[in-house]
């Protein structure tokens, strides 16, 4: 019997074991590895190399830094402020205002004038917040002292900004002292005058039955801290031993550790203007006092209200904002770039805006006929862009300027006797890489938003490797087509996910056999799911192709009859996030998370509240140091069949960061896994992106949903088609669908493809979009092909007679509000009227909402 039990203890082990190794070699196989950590290529910093301000023996106010053919850079020592000057026409751009604001706002705002850089950081465990502007605290404190050091190098100067206080400051009085203590030890002291007493009695409040004087101070001037300096401490022999004493007596918490940070600048002498860079390896902070984010030349470029031009801002397709526009009385423009981060999406719907999509702004003074491009370069996912026109506060300058995120932060519920706080959290640690700005300059025909495009096109081409795809002469109709869905069907009463197809791959071709028949010959299918059973797909690390919508079989010949009348084909797909995992607690590893702990999710948020909706089937954000990792296991399956393109939906339109317990992803760290991404996809593939960023656009040779619009915000101008200008003869786009758009009418795409020089774009279903009510795909509202099929051949024959890709745009600009001149190089002329009033040009009047063809005739 014995035997007989010990076989069995050794046969469940056995099984055990065995369980166990399947649980694992099931966990291990196909396992989607991280790729390493993103290499920063900071600037080499050298402390020891720095100079003291102080040993300087003389300060040069105007000293030549660089110089080369067209620019020089100017730098004073006794400020650290510095110009560059354009010698072709001796523009000179300042780093800061150069006479007093004779609007004379208040103090703060001078000071933030004078300063090169502005510093926010938190205490108290990150419940408050502080601000430090290194004009005061580094520049030049209270006293004259200065508190930097400088390091010239060829063609740049660093400056290392030591940014604290300096001498006695109101936490070196008791907050609180005891009747007796104040009385014996100062009242009551031989070396005090009635003035004195009069003074600290007025300064320090009684509470007789409390037993004790309180500061009364809310804001000391330097007289009142001088004053209570000669009275503590000189006259009646106060010590630092004694100020503690008297803050302990009467638990009073006094940080009597000051702020402290050191920063340092790098200001360099480019071919094209100026290199700005904040050195990230030179940031000091203290652990109980961490920066949370750095505003850098704050007022580099700005402009007085004599001066007009404007203020170019990659908002949506793009928009302007005119210098002294008297909109002060707005809020003043604040956004990210390159979006919202989708780990940090909160359960309330954020507001529907345009994004950043490249990483740039411009200043355009036409009074002096220049104009500055800054580009940023390192870091842009980190940036925040700022603008605002003068007369705020009686402010004389208008200004534009970048603040970087150095940590980042997520507002979180705690609960505490039945007490609801919202309380941040911050990163522990910070984004670990250079900040690096190109400023470019530009003058006379140039110096406009048209010319500024064509700059940063021009940058792309030399550093991303921006290529001239777009070959094509013809106006192309881009057909984003629907395929599976699953809807929720019931059988006997239980409820399951059916799926169903709107349009098969058989149908797919009926509907483009109807195109052929209208004399559209340019095409590119693009397919919305047509893989694993849904248009929200399982992870594609396995792509099954569903009987429902035709199988193999369907989609071999669907294959066969592009090849064949030579159509583009972009099957699609998402890769940064999905529904669900294959595996088990695959969302446990894979998955981006909040600062919080909680599960990184693409929310699916209740119109009526605005609050993510629990009934909805949100989705997984999945982690960005997997996306390389994840290519590479899809496309293992996607070249198994004879696909040339890939359409992607997500990567490079979308950015998100990881936020897991001290092991950070941020945002442009995710950049660069993306970057990676994608240029394994386009190794052996055309890709198409929808509105990527400027990072990634220049993966796509096609791009889909280009906005043509800004976000709606008072203090903002004109809309301006900037986005396509730079792209325009690089790369196919097509702007935002016309059928899914419907409410802008489809005379306004005509006009906007005619401005930009964009492709058509529209959304068909074979089968009605009615069908896909009670879905999560209920966006979809008018895709039936039948109610477009007409329209969009029409608009394809319109805008291929008026010649528009046979050449690309030569210039833009604004003739009046809604009113715009564009010109093609081969001569075509248009000028388009978007308004509900005609508009006369020259001897032409453009009607309501058309166009008038007024040069080339072709």
């Amino acid at each position: 019997m014995k035997k007989i039990y010990k076989n069995k203890k050794l046969l469940v082990l056995f099984i055990l074991v065995a369980l166990v190794g399947l649980m694992v070699l099931n966990y291990s196989i196909g396992k989607i590895k991280a790729q390493n950590d993103i290499d920063y290529d900071n600037i080499e910093y050298k402390k020891d190399e720095f100079v003291d301000v102080n040993d300087l023996a003389t300060l040069e106010k105007d000293k030549l830094v660089a110089e080369n053919k067209d620019f020089e850079l100017h730098f004073d020592e006794e400020t650290t402020y510095f110009y560059i000057k354009d010698k072709n026409n001796g523009m000179i751009w300042h780093s800061n205002p150069q006479i007093d604001d004779p609007g004379n706002p208040a103090e703060s705002l001078k000071k933030r004038q004078k300063s090169t850089l502005i510093l926010d950081f938190t205490m108290n465990k990150g419940t408050t917040s502080s601000t430090r502007n290194n004009f005061d605290y580094s520049i030049q404190h209270e006293l004259g002292e200065k508190t930097y050091k400088i390091r010239y190098l060829d063609n740049a100067v660093q400056v290392l900004y030591i940014i604290e206080e300096v001498g006695i400051g109101i936490k070196d009085f008791p907050q609180q002292i005891s009747i007796e203590r104040m009385e014996s030890m100062l009242l009551n002291n031989e070396n005090m005058e009635n003035l004195d007493k009069t003074y600290l009695t007025s300064f320090y409040k009684k509470f007789p039955n409390d037993g004790y004087y309180k500061l009364n101070i809310n804001k000391p001037t330097k007289k009142v801290i001088e004053t209570l300096y000669d009275i503590f401490y000189v006259k009646c022999g106060y010590t630092m031993e004694d100020l503690i004493a008297d803050n302990e007596e009467w638990g009073v918490e006094v940080i009597l550790d000051d702020p402290y940070f050191e920063v340092a600048l790098e200001y360099r002498l480019t071919d094209k203007g100026l290199q700005v860079s904040l050195i990230n390896d030179s940031i000091v902070e203290k652990k109980d006092m961490p920066i949370t984010s750095i505003n850098i030349l704050p007022y580099f470029g700005a402009v007085m209200n004599d001066e007009e031009g404007y203020y170019v801002i990659p908002d949506g397709s793009g928009v302007i904002m005119r210098f002294n526009n008297g909109k002060f009385y707005n809020s003043a423009y604040s956004k990210r770039y390159y979006g919202k981060d989708l780990a940090l999406l909160s359960d309330v719907k954020p507001e529907s805006s345009e994004e950043l999509l490249l990483p740039i702004y411009g200043i355009v003074n036409t009074t002096k006929q220049s104009a500055m491009l800054g580009i940023i370069t390192k870091g842009a996912g980190q940036v925040t862009l700022s603008a605002d026109v003068s007369g705020r506060a009686k402010e004389s300058y208008n200004k534009i300027s970048t603040t970087i995120a150095i940590r980042e932060v997520e507002k979180s519920l705690f609960y505490n006797n039945w007490q609801i706080y919202n309380a941040p959290i911050w990163t522990k640690t910070r984004y670990k890489g250079d900040i690096e700005i190109n400023y470019q300059l530009l003058r006379d025909d140039n110096a406009n938003y048209f010319g500024l495009a064509k700059q940063y096109q021009i940058y792309l081409v030399e550093n991303y490797n921006l290529q001239e795809n777009d070959n094509t002469d013809k106006t192309i109709l881009n057909i984003e087509m629907l395929g599976m869905y699953k809807k929720k069907e019931f059988f006997m009463g239980i409820p399951y996910n059916k799926t169903n197809s709107l349009t098969t791959f058989a149908e797919a071709i009926k509907i483009l056999e109807e195109l052929k028949g209208n004399n559209v010959n340019n095409i590119n299918l693009i397919y919305e799911g047509w893989f694993n059973g849904n248009i929200e797909h399982a992870i594609p690390t396995d792509i099954k192709i569903n009987s429902t919508i035709g199988g193999k079989k369907g989609l071999n010949e669907l294959i066969d009859y592009l090849n064949d009348n030579n159509i583009g084909f972009y099957p699609t797909m998402n890769l940064m996030s999905t529904p669900k995992y294959d595996k088990n607690f695959d969302h446990l590893r894979y998955t981006a998370e909040h600062l919080n702990g909680k599960t990184g999710m693409l929310r699916e948020y209740n119109l009526a509240t605005g609050l993510s909706d629990s009934n909805e089937e949100n989705k997984y954000i999945i982690s960005p140091d997997l996306y390389y990792s994840l290519v590479e296991k899809m496309l293992k399956e996607y070249n198994k069949y004879a696909f040339n393109a890939i359409g992607i939906n997500d990567l490079g339109g979308i950015v998100t960061g990881d936020y897991p317990k001290n092991d950070y992803t941020f945002k442009s760290d995710a950049v660069e896994y993306q970057k990676n991404a994608l240029g394994l996809l386009q190794k052996n593939h055309d890709v198409l992106l929808y509105s990527p960023f400027a990072f990634s656009a220049p993966y796509a040779n096609n791009i889909l949903e280009v906005p043509v619009l800004s976000t709606k915000l008072p203090i903002l101008d004109d809309t301006i088609p900037f986005y396509q200008l730079v792209f325009n003869g690089y790369i196919d786009y097509s702007n935002i669908s016309v059928n899914e758009n419907i409410e802008l009418g489809t005379n306004f795409h005509k006009l906007k493809a005619i401005e930009t020089g964009s492709n058509l774009n529209f959304i068909f279903s074979y089968k009605d979009s009615a069908n896909l009510l009670y879905t999560d795909f209920n966006y979809y509202y008018s895709t039936n092909y039948r109610n477009w099929i007409d329209s969009a051949s029409s608009l394809v024959q319109e805008l291929d007679n008026l010649k528009i890709h046979e050449s690309t745009i030569t210039n833009h600009e604004i003739l009046s509000k809604g009113v715009y001149r564009v010109e093609y190089g081969n001569g075509n002329v248009f000028i388009i009227n978007y308004n509900s009033i005609p508009y006369t040009f020259g001897e032409n009047t453009v009607s309501p909402e058309s166009y008038v063809l007024v040069g080339g005739g072709n």
